[in-house]
């Protein structure tokens, strides 16, 4: 719940940005969903950033480490287990 607020800022932002602007904003949502583990979200914002992107094969190399690479179950425990219980 923490990431809420920026969540809610970037989305705002995208849905009036353009351009380079709105490839960054993208970037920043990828970033967030990462840190949060939303797979799906990550992707369906990889996949509307690669029509904007200065360079789309990097988009695509992305999906697909998303989709080829092991999930790191063990790294995410280790931080849940550390992380601030509030």
């Amino acid at each position: 719940g923490r990431y809420t607020p920026a969540e809610s800022l970037l989305l705002q932002a995208r849905e009036a940005a353009t351009g380079p602007e709105a490839y960054a904003l993208d970037r920043g949502l990828v970033r967030l969903y990462g840190f949060e583990g939303r797979q799906d979200d990550l992707r369906r914002t990889l996949r509307r950033a690669a029509g904007i992107a200065p360079d789309p094969a990097s988009i695509l190399k992305e999906l697909w480490n998303l989709d080829e690479s092991p999930f790191p179950v063990e790294a995410w425990r280790r931080a849940l287990e550390h992380a601030d219980p509030d």
